[in-house]
């Protein structure tokens, strides 16, 4: 038995157009239909960390209904929303993205995971966006950021609504960021 797919959705429009700004996502919905994405790359263990963490620091889930033990990992990576983390580093590199990231992006997996967190930005964009990083790591969690972003292919977009978060484990150690959005629009 196949699992539902929630439709990905995006509340912006693109601004020239008036056309909803979702081709990332319906790519996705696309591309999950016809079994082309079927393979979830991301550990269950991560994908629990990036669940439990959302909760330590906002009191809210992530999913609703949580998903079972075993199931994190494959509802996060089809949830419909953008979903990216980054780790530790000096220069912190992705660590995660769930399908609707790797497609806004147009990255693989591979590509996605070996990026430095900071390239996901243009040059100019940066330096707001590490004040938003700052923030967020000394109070716990940041939400209502916007931010132009730029993806491999050269499309820019704009990021609304984005909630970033410091990920923590049970013991409080920090292991990263992460950030949630599911409104965007091509500029």
């Amino acid at each position: 038995m196949t699992e539902p797919i929630n439709e990905p959705t995006n509340k912006a429009a693109n601004k020239l157009t008036n056309e909803p700004a979702n081709k990332a996502a319906n790519g996705l919905l696309n591309e999950l239909k016809n079994g082309q994405a079927n393979e979830v790359p991301a550990s269950e263990t991560h994908s629990r960390l990036l669940l439990d963490s959302y909760r330590r620091a906002t009191g809210r889930d992530l999913l609703a209904p949580v998903p079972a033990t075993g199931e994190a990992a494959a509802a996060l990576f089809r949830a419909p929303f953008v979903l990216l983390s980054h780790g530790t580093e000096v220069d912190p590199v992705l660590n995660y993205g769930n399908a609707a990231a790797l497609k806004l992006w147009e990255m693989t997996w591979e590509q996605f995971t070996r990026t430095p967190s900071r390239l996901t930005a243009e040059p100019m964009e940066r330096s707001q966006r590490e004040k938003l990083l700052a923030d967020a790591k000394e109070k716990g969690y940041s939400d209502g950021y916007y931010g132009i972003r730029i993806s491999s292919g050269g499309s820019r977009f704009e990021i609304r609504n984005v909630l970033l978060w410091s990920v923590t484990d049970e013991q409080g150690s920090y292991r990263g960021q992460a950030a949630v959005f599911s409104e965007w629009a091509y500029v």
